[in-house]
Formats: C-alpha cells, structure tokens, sequence
C-alpha cells in the first residue's frame, strides 16, 4: 500500500515519506481503511523497489475499500497515457455491489439496462465491436469509480466512457451522466439517484448518537437584491447525514477518520487543494439542503492530490 495511518492518530503516511522518518520501527502503522497492522518495507537508500507497506504474513485486509488500491492507480495511470478513441482502453464500467440497502426501480431501471446493453454507445464510438475488445472490469466498491472520474476529469473523456450503475437504481450509461456534483442552488431537487460529489468545508463535523453530519462546501447563492444584481454570498450550505446506525464500530471510526485526514489536507493547503466527498444518497423531502447516506459502500473520500497518479 502507498500510505498508512498512525494508530491512534488521524496522521496519514506516505510511503515515499517513510526515507526521512525517524525510529520507523517504534511506529505502530496501521490501515486507513480495515486498521490490519502495516509494515514499512523498501525505504532505505539500498533497496530497488519503491517504499511501501504491507501486511505482516498471516494477517489479511478484512472488508477494505483500500485493498489493491496501488495497483489500481498503477493501471489508471497506465491508461491515462495510453487514451485512444477519445477514451482509455481500461477501465471499470459496470459497479455491482451485493446486500445493498438501496432500493431499485427494477422495472424501469431494468428496460433501460436492456435497451443500453444493445443499443447505447458512447459519443463518438464507431458501431463496431471495438467496445467488446476493450478489457474493462467490474467494481464492487464506489471509491475506485470515484478515483476513475477524478482521473479522467475532462468533460469530453468522461461523456464517452461508459459506465452502468443500473444494480443501485441510477440511470444513466457514462460517467458523466452518472457523476453529478451537487449544484449551488437551494430549489435543486434531484429525483433521480446519482453518485453525488461535492467539496467539504474545514469545519469539523457534527456527531451525534449515529448521525455524523458533515457541512459541504455547496450551497444556496442569493444574488440579487431588491431585483438588482448586487454580490454572491452563501445563504445555506448543502449537508450530509451519515447514518451509521447498521456500521460496524470499525466502519464509524474509519469513516471519522476518512473526514479528518481530508478536511486537515484542504485546511493545511489553505483552500488550494480541494477535498470531496462521493455518495449516493437521498435528499430529504422536508429538507432539500440535507442528504443522506446510511450505506458505509456508498460513501468514500478524495482530493486533488488523487488526481496526480
């Protein structure tokens, strides 16, 4: 793995750090996301093989979005290089995540799925089988679409990469259909399901019983005044229930920490650097500036710094 925390701390590692550390050995390192004991590994000036961390031999990742993960930016960066037809040759383009908590549509959602799966290419592709040739793969977590999107940011690459959501009831058959960053208006009401995004604010969050509430960086803009045009300044700002009533005590730590890790990067950077959080979630009837998500796998956290492969 490329990064692990301090056990006890919000303090997160990076294995090209681990170099210009001192008493490494003293330092218990843990997983960001399952807490499994890590051990540096390659970080002195004679080893070939770049620093990293690693699980001891009989120990194993349990239930871990991280898992793997330096292997799937390796490939991601791969592919950012190697664009062709507008789009990379690999990538994942179908998220199947099992025991959801989400309800689906199945009638609608599933004529749609059928009618997409015979009909529906991205822009630009020809109507050749090239999208058949192309080894792209399923991902049973949200976080390594998150981390796809931020890759491959641009509109016009993200319009043709396909990617079906339809297993947790979004509609839709590309990324950027899929992906949608919540709006800075407070009459947006959004009926359909999407894997909504947006900034997080400095301010740490709200925890009370089972509830984490985190404050985005989205909001309402009143812009007028009197029917004349006068400045833009925030009126509400758009929030996000974390229900964790089902989680596990590992998943609720993990999820704070997650929170902590990217709100100190944003506030350290001084605004610089972006934090965002990824969910698909609800919004609430008698309250359109709240969300909610109540799925630990619907939920991940990421920065510009994830951009850069």
């Amino acid at each position: 793995m490329e990064s692990a925390i301090i056990f006890g701390t919000s303090e997160v590692v990076y294995a090209e750090e681990l170099k210009n550390m001192q008493n490494i050995e003293s330092i218990d390192f843990r997983c960001r996301g399952c807490s499994v004991k890590l051990i540096p590994s390659s970080y002195k000036e004679h080893n070939l093989v770049a620093p990293h961390f690693k699980t001891l031999k009989k120990e194993a990742h349990i239930d871990c979005d991280l898992e793997g993960e330096i292997e799937f930016r390796t490939s991601l960066k791969i592919q950012k290089e190697s664009i062709t037809n507008g789009y990379p040759n690999s990538y994942p383009n179908k998220l199947i995540v099992r025991n959801t908590s989400i309800k689906i549509d199945n009638s609608e959602t599933n004529n749609e799925t059928k009618l997409n799966k015979f009909t529906s290419k991205p822009n630009g592709a020809s109507s050749d089988d090239k999208e058949n040739k192309r080894h792209n793969s399923t991902a049973q977590i949200i976080r390594k679409l998150c981390l796809t999107y931020l890759v491959f940011s641009e509109p016009n690459v993200l319009s043709n990469m396909n990617l079906d959501a339809s297993s947790v009831g979004i509609k839709g058959n590309t990324y950027s259909k899929v992906f949608k960053l919540i709006p800075n208006n407070m009459t947006a009401k959004h009926p359909s399901k999407h894997i909504f995004f947006s900034e997080i604010t400095w301010k740490k969050p709200l925890v009370d019983g089972d509830i984490i509430t985190l404050i985005l960086d989205r909001g309402a803009w009143r812009v007028e005044e009197d029917g004349k045009l006068i400045e833009k300044k925030t009126v509400e700002k758009y929030k996000l229930e974390i229900h964790t009533t089902s989680w596990s005590e590992s998943k609720r730590k993990y999820i704070l920490q997650e929170i902590e890790i990217y709100r100190r990067l944003t506030r350290l950077s001084e605004g610089s650097k972006k934090s965002y959080v990824f969910f698909i979630g609800e919004q609430k009837n008698e309250d359109i500036m709240c969300f909610t998500v109540d799925d630990y796998k619907y939920i991940t956290f990421l920065g510009d710094d994830d951009r850069v492969l």
